[in-house]
């Protein structure tokens, strides 16, 4: 009876041995449960988070003339050659310059210029308006050709630019011209806005060139739907002989000549 007793009791012992590890075994291999991956449907599944979309800004007069008039800072990006490059000899000789004057009637308006080193200089103010800024960034001539901008396309055209306006012909070839807005045009980002500039015509042995690079520009931005300021027009329709409007290269505007550029993207943006 005693041998009996004894073998019930080694076998509860065992028993309760074999329970007690594999209750231990469970809990060392159990995994973390952030290591758990959700099945799809789960209560506890980790959904991703949303991507952001960026909505595209058509290019349109009155979407311009808006943001221009409108409550939310502004940044605009200037593009070309030494057309929108104050000569050095005043303060505002060149269009864009100008143009900082007749928007600082409304609000505050800054323009910084990109130096030979890259950067953009300080900003100079223009006016006293109310609201809040404009912000112009005034790349002209640093570079002044377009393929050289396409390299530094990166380093230019960021992701906070509103407004970016293309001013390109004294400098480039015209049979290239179209591709080479192609580019350009693809490196913007959906949410910014473009505008065109149809260069001013020049005299001499270059006149006919010039006109076929402006009939190139104006072709490429009808075609892309984007606002044009036909300037090369606003020149030979101006009162003033032409040689009057250029400057002493006969192929950059004068004092004369920029502010019936600036008159022109007034005039321009104002057409809706």
């Amino acid at each position: 009876m005693r041998r009996n007793t004894l073998a019930l009791v080694g076998l509860a012992a065992l028993a309760l041995t074999t329970i007690v590890l594999v209750i231990l075994s469970f809990l060392h291999v159990r995994p973390d449960p952030a290591s758990i991956t959700a099945v799809p449907g789960d209560a506890g599944a980790v959904q991703p988070a949303p991507t952001q979309v960026v909505e595209p800004r058509p290019s349109t007069v009155a979407n311009i003339r808006e943001a221009l008039d409108g409550d939310e800072p502004m940044v605009i990006l200037v593009l070309g050659d030494a057309t929108g490059m104050d000569d050095g000899t005043a303060r505002a000789t060149r269009w864009v310059s100008r143009w900082a004057e007749e928007l600082a009637e409304e609000r505050p308006v800054t323009v910084a210029v990109r130096q030979s080193d890259g950067e953009f200089g300080p900003a100079e103010e223009f006016g006293e308006g109310e609201g809040t800024p404009i912000e112009i960034r005034n790349a002209s001539n640093q570079p002044s050709r377009m393929v050289d901008v396409l390299a530094q396309a990166p380093l230019l055209i960021t992701d906070d630019v509103d407004l970016v306006v293309m001013s390109f012909g004294h400098s480039e070839q015209a049979a290239e011209i179209a591709g080479q807005l192609d580019e350009l045009w693809d490196r913007v980002p959906p949410q910014t806005m473009g505008l065109v500039m149809a260069q001013n015509p020049q005299r001499g042995g270059g006149a006919a060139g010039q006109q076929s690079r402006v009939e190139a520009v104006t072709a490429w931005a009808e075609e892309n739907e984007l606002p044009l300021v036909d300037v090369f027009n606003a020149f030979l329709d101006a009162p003033e002989p032409l040689s009057q409007l250029l400057g002493r290269d006969q192929i950059n505007p004068s004092e004369r000549g920029s502010q019936i550029w600036t008159e022109a993207i007034v005039d321009a943006l104002e057409a809706e």
